[in-house]
């Protein structure tokens, strides 16, 4: 009788991995995509991807945030040139609801 047990599988039914390395001598880690385990990468590889994406989103967030304050000083000036009588400012010009909701809807999705 051949037994066949697949690369990185613990216990009775082989379902589970071997995430501490005890029967394997490696961690493995269930991945999806390949409906089985996989070896771990190392910690290096993966601190640096989680450093790559954390870098990338403060930078995104502070892009983000930019925008925003640029866009509420110009609705502040052109709102308050209108209410002085400065400038003939139309409301529509200065207050554009239509892009403030697509950028909210982009950033949550």
């Amino acid at each position: 009788m051949i037994l066949f047990i697949p690369l990185g599988s613990v216990g009775v039914l082989c379902e589970g991995c071997d995430l501490e390395g005890k029967e394997w001598g490696t961690s493995y880690s269930y991945k999806s995509s390949h409906k089985g385990c996989v070896e771990c990468d190392s910690i290096e590889n993966q601190l640096i991807y989680i450093i790559a994406v954390f870098c990338l989103t403060i930078v995104y967030l502070l892009y983000g945030i930019n925008i925003a304050v640029k866009n509420n000083i110009q609705q502040s000036k052109t709102y308050y040139l209108r209410m002085m009588g400065i400038a003939a400012i139309s409301l529509s010009k200065s207050n554009s609801v239509s892009s403030s909701y697509i950028k909210i809807f982009t950033h949550f999705i």
